[in-house]
């Protein structure tokens, strides 16, 4: 990634999803992760809970794609 901005971007907006994670707003969460990872879709850490909101939601399917 070369614009330093998007990359700051994707680190709050997984901090921000993190946060909903731990405050178990599974859907806000999901929605925050899935636009960091469209800024930085190598960010492992946004992967993992990506995954873990979604298996809240009961999307386990989705919740192994995310994984894989």
């Amino acid at each position: 990634m070369d614009r330093p901005d998007l990359l700051a971007d994707a680190r709050a907006l997984y901090a921000f999803g993190h946060a909903c994670l731990v405050g178990q707003d599974a859907p806000r969460a999901e929605a925050a992760l899935r636009r960091a990872l469209e800024l930085n879709p190598i960010m492992v850490g946004a992967i993992n809970d990506l995954g873990l909101a979604l298996l809240a939601q009961g999307k386990r399917d989705e919740a192994r794609t995310a994984w894989k």
